[in-house]
């Protein structure tokens, strides 16, 4: 099926907010470690980062390769964002996430609009993990909310942590 080429630019947009956020996240995780002394908060933001530049990347870039359609790498990363303690840190990374939510409904939107079902149901995948990513955020930003210090929160996230890699193993 040939793709509209709204469609196509959904679906590049997509691959480029990927890249973006991929690369953001690799540096809050740094932030993370380095300003913050949080560990595991860092290799939970890191996951984040590497789930973005690895899985989302490669699963468009090869659909992009079956459908025979050009991607264009259009992206550039400033880490402005200066927070001032991981609470607030984990809270742009939630409001990103939700921003990512909608920004996949609307690729959704465009593939039912365009008649495209085949790029609707690939794109179904990113609802699916978008939903999970958001869950998870929103799950350390919890800990924030409900703990008393960092270092009961990094101890909680560790023992998420744990969890996650337990159920990824099933």
């Amino acid at each position: 099926m040939v793709k509209s080429q709204k469609v196509i630019d959904v679906l590049n947009a997509h691959y480029n907010l990927n890249l973006e956020l991929g690369s953001v996240y690799a540096q809050y995780a740094h932030i993370a470690d380095d300003q913050f002394s949080m560990p595991f908060l860092a290799k939970f933001i890191n996951d984040l980062s590497n789930d973005k530049l690895g899985v989302h990347k490669d699963l468009i870039s090869e659909y992009a390769r079956k459908i025979e359609i050009p991607l264009h790498t259009k992206f550039s990363v400033d880490v402005s964002f200066k927070p001032t303690d991981p609470k607030e840190l984990v809270k742009h990374i939630l409001e990103t996430e939700q921003k990512v939510r909608k920004h996949v409904a609307n690729m959704a939107k465009v593939c039912l609009e365009e008649g495209d079902f085949e790029t609707f149901s690939f794109v179904k995948w990113f609802v699916d993990d978008g939903i999970k990513d958001f869950d998870d955020v929103r799950t350390i930003h919890d800990f924030f909310e409900n703990g008393n210090n960092n270092l009961q929160v990094e101890y909680a996230i560790r023992k998420y942590l744990k969890q996650m890699k337990l159920e990824e193993e099933k």
